[in-house]
């Protein structure tokens, strides 16, 4: 028989490799306020808590200097329209000249803005999808 002490308490399995949240943040809201907030957070199909949580660290890590999951995810986009548009070329035997590589690169500059949009939103439809309201 396992002891207690051994055993993990139901609270702790469920932080799942975070520390435990102890602080708390309050602010009042007017009724429209609140109305906007509710409809966000349902929107990204969040519980109102946990949407507000995610809003506060995104501000919070962009006042301090550090780039948003946006931001980072659209640099992610660029890398795979890079590979994308370079490799296909390349396997099938042809070469890139210095000009190709230059348009590829000012080509996905411009575009990686407009494609991220276009993935966040096929994810949020496919989460709407799997976890409807």
């Amino acid at each position: 028989m396992q002891l207690l002490s051994d055993e993990r308490r139901p609270s702790e399995s469920r932080l799942k490799g975070r520390n435990r949240r102890t602080f708390s943040v309050s602010t009042k809201l007017t009724s429209e306020e609140f109305d906007l907030i509710m409809r966000a957070s349902q929107g990204s199909g969040k519980a109102i808590g946990e949407w507000a949580r995610e809003v506060l660290l995104r501000e919070g890590n962009v006042a301090n200097g550090r780039l948003s999951n946006e931001d980072l995810m659209t640099e992610l986009v660029g890398v795979e329209l890079l590979l994308m548009n370079a490799l296909a070329p390349i396997l099938s035997g042809e070469r890139m000249s210095a000009d190709w590589y230059r348009n590829l690169t000012r080509q996905v500059r411009e575009s990686k803005h407009e494609a991220t949009k276009g993935v966040i939103e096929k994810r949020l439809a496919d989460r709407k999808k799997s976890h409807p309201a």
